[in-house]
């Protein structure tokens, strides 16, 4: 009798220090964490998920998760809880959608990002999971200034090769003057430049459109035989300066599939 109290003493210091282990960890996490069981009640919160959400451990401990944090969709406001049912349900690993919002205890929204994990017990079976999840702000902050520097910048860009095409159109017209055969080559070259670099203005304007979802995509077909002969020409001139000689051999049949 004695051994098995000892023994059973023993385990349950075991499990009290593991327990304590586990809260240390939980407490010392830079990121908001908590943990739901089956029935998303939260029987874990720590400290950053207070300061994040508003609501102190007290408040959130033993109240079901949605009651306490509220995970929306920034474009609709539609509740995003899948991703935490899902992993309950699948016992896999589930990414928050990007674009999601916690509403705090004020009812102030803040951009996060985060993911459920799934906790088994020894027969592998689902009883809970825990939530990571971060402060975005920054990160948001960060990401338009990008955006915003790619449009601005792209727009700067636009006006100078304007003038450079127009005033090489005016060269190419004869209007300014008649031009030998390598001159005319060399003018068609930096043509077909200035228009590859306005095109590549226009991809980076078309980029920030695509990070506000005000732009789809339209894939089209390419001529990739096309497509590497015009950049081989591009290059021509600095190989030459380098004593090199690029060389393509052109396919007898052109590929069925265009990209």
């Amino acid at each position: 009798m004695l051994n098995i109290l000892e023994d059973a003493e023993a385990e349950k210091e075991a499990a009290f220090l593991e327990k304590e282990k586990s809260n240390a960890i939980l407490y010392s996490i830079g990121d908001g964490v908590f943990v739901v069981d089956k029935d998303l009640k939260i029987i874990m919160y720590n400290e950053i998920s207070a300061q994040l959400s508003g609501f102190s451990i007290t408040e959130a401990i033993g109240q079901k998760y949605d009651q306490v944090l509220k995970f929306i969709f920034e474009k609709d406001g539609i509740v995003n809880d899948q991703f935490i049912n899902n992993a309950l349900t699948t016992g896999k690993i589930q990414e928050m959608s990007n674009h999601t919002l916690l509403v705090r205890k004020d009812g102030s929204q803040l951009p996060v990002a985060d993911s459920a994990a799934p906790i088994k017990n020894s027969a592998s079976a689902v009883t809970g999971c825990v939530v990571v999840f971060c402060d975005v702000t920054k990160e948001r902050e960060i990401d338009k200034m990008k955006t915003e520097f790619v449009s601005v910048a792209s727009h700067q860009l636009r006006t100078p090769l304007t003038a450079i095409r127009w005033i090489l159109e005016e060269l190419a017209s004869g209007e300014l003057g008649t031009l030998n055969g390598q001159q005319r080559d060399y003018l068609n070259q930096s043509l077909e430049s200035s228009e590859r670099m306005m095109n590549l203005v226009n991809d980076l304007l078309n980029v920030s459109r695509l990070e506000i979802d005000r732009l789809s995509v339209d894939p089209r077909p390419t001529d990739l035989i096309a497509l590497i002969k015009g950049v081989i020409k591009e290059y021509q001139p600095i190989a030459q300066s380098k004593n090199c000689v690029i060389n393509f051999k052109t396919p007898k049949l052109k590929p069925k599939n265009k990209y």
